[in-house]
């Protein structure tokens, strides 16, 4: 009941916002372009953002824990530093983005579309950055010692 009562809600929205759209000066329109198109670019910059620090993050593991270490921090406390920053990012950036896809004044199913998209997008990245450190593990574990992100001891 609830479920078809949402559905009629969101239907009345729309055809709401489709009647309201066709009256729409071309400064509304054009107005409305620009916000749609900055928010969209915010979010990709976000997205982008979000990527960076899990990359610098997973790249500096061993300097960091080393800094830390040096500084008086307990280990068990600094081994959890980096874990924490990728969680951080991975927590902060959807929120974010939901919250900005609201203010693009998309019709309600246009809405929870864009907003997928968009936190696909941030999972395909997750997924780059997940097949990158595989692939450099892998060559690690093949004796190409070249890379140098995690320190691996050899017996």
């Amino acid at each position: 009941r609830l479920f078809l009562s949402n559905e009629a809600r969101l239907l009345i929205e729309e055809e709401e916002l489709a009647a309201h759209g066709d009256h729409k000066t071309f400064e509304e329109k054009v107005r409305l372009f620009l916000l749609r198109f900055s928010i969209s670019l915010a979010s990709l910059i976000i997205l982008s953002a979000s990527t960076f620090v899990i990359i610098v993050t997973i790249w500096n593991e061993k300097s960091m824990l080393n800094d830390m270490n040096n500084s008086g921090v307990p280990e068990i406390i600094s081994g959890l530093v980096p874990s924490l920053i990728i969680t951080a990012a991975n927590a902060i950036g959807p929120v974010i983005i939901m919250k900005l896809t609201v203010y693009e004044k998309w019709s309600p199913s246009f809405l929870l579309k864009t907003q997928i998209w968009r936190l696909y997008v941030g999972k395909i990245f997750n997924m780059m950055i997940i097949a990158a450190l595989i692939v450099l593990l892998t060559t690690k574990g093949l004796g190409n010692d070249s890379y140098d992100i995690i320190d691996v001891e050899e017996e």
